[in-house]
């Protein structure tokens, strides 16, 4: 729910006023942090498909990446199915378990919080212990460190195209 609150409701798609103008144009926000919807009876279906491979990696050997994770639709959806399959029943250790294997990455330090608050209630009452970094998976080193971590990486990648300003600042990043 938090998740298509934030996609249809908290993100304009081109913001009205002097604060939505750049240069005389209107910035599609949208656009320009490359949120897109992945509808949950999507992301369950996704994990329904992959599932049985993920039923081969060891259970405490699973571990979920989910980079430009927007407000976490699919560290929502793998905090479901691990729960679910972790045979744990004490609620503190599941809660434990949980929190060490799921990890995103957002640029958009809102959805961030949309995703921690999202697990959090995914997982009440045990608090709110999620790993999701404010940062760019772009910057030199994010990605590559960050992929290095998880067995299951899920994602709804962005689609957008870098504009000029990201190229020039993402080679000047990398050099």
């Amino acid at each position: 729910a938090l998740g298509y609150l934030y996609e249809s409701a908290l993100i304009d798609k081109k913001p009205k006023g002097r604060a939505g103008k750049k240069q005389g144009k209107e910035k599609d926000i949208r656009k320009e942090l490359g949120i897109h919807s992945t509808p949950p009876v999507l992301v369950d279906h996704m994990l329904a498909q992959l599932w049985p491979l993920i039923e081969q990696i060891k259970q405490n050997d699973r571990r979920v990446f989910e980079p430009a994770c927007g407000h976490g639709a699919f560290l929502i959806a793998a905090l479901r199915w691990l729960r679910e399959y972790s045979g744990l029943d004490d609620g503190n250790e599941r809660h434990h378990y949980l929190s060490e294997r799921l990890y995103g990455v957002e640029r958009d330090p809102f959805a961030c919080e949309l995703a921690k608050l999202s697990l959090t209630l995914a997982d009440v009452p045990y608090g709110n212990s999620w790993r999701i970094d404010s940062t760019d998976m772009f910057a030199p080193g994010v990605l590559s460190k960050a992929a290095k971590w998880p067995t299951i990486l899920l994602a709804n990648p962005p689609f957008e195209r870098f504009s000029p300003a990201d190229e020039k600042r993402y080679k000047r990043l990398g050099e």
